[in-house]
């Protein structure tokens, strides 16, 4: 009996093993009913049909000039960053398929052999980077000790005083003093 319990305990894990699939769905791109599916109603068209659009109307004030935002995030030192965080398996592959493949199975070790490092080491990274130092991060792999591996670099201090463009006071208007 005792047999029979374990012969279909491993068939069933080993059945379990080789029903996987190896690909993935993209967590990033919508495939969903909403990309596929008409977006027109009857009420919709009874609406549409009903009558003719309002002309478009001239706004009477001049065009204000706007930019972009800077982008960058100001942080503390990350300690235990990892490669495959910021760069994904692209760190040593570039495979742009979004599936498990071997690059996955050499990143769990990694990341997990990393991890214990940084915990042995952490007293010498507190003292290449204290705790204190601002850092930034524009989204952008930025060029390191070890080769392109993170994001974060030392902010710059006088940079970090001054305000960034378009925020600095003004001298005049509604809700100056």
């Amino acid at each position: 009996m005792l047999d029979n319990v374990i012969r279909l305990g491993v068939a069933t894990c080993l059945a379990a093993a080789l029903a996987g699939c190896s690909q993935v769905e993209n967590q990033w791109r919508e495939d969903g009913p909403s990309v596929y599916a008409s977006w027109e109603s009857p009420t919709e068209t009874e609406l549409r049909g009903g009558g003719a659009p309002a002309a478009p109307r001239a706004r009477d004030w001049p065009a204000l000039v706007t930019r972009a935002a800077d982008g960058r995030v100001s942080h503390f030192p990350l300690h235990f960053e990892d490669p495959f965080e910021d760069r994904g398996v692209e760190a040593i592959s570039a495979r742009e398929q979004y599936a498990l493949g071997w690059e996955d199975i050499v990143a769990a070790p990694w990341s997990y052999g990393r991890h214990w490092l940084n915990i042995a080491a952490y007293p010498v990274s507190l003292i290449v980077t204290p705790p204190w130092t601002l850092m930034e991060s524009d989204g952008r792999i930025s060029r390191q000790l070890l080769g392109y591996d993170h994001d974060a670099t030392r902010a710059d201090p006088c940079e970090a005083l001054t305000p960034p463009p378009g925020l600095a006071r003004r001298d005049s208007g509604p809700n100056s003093d």
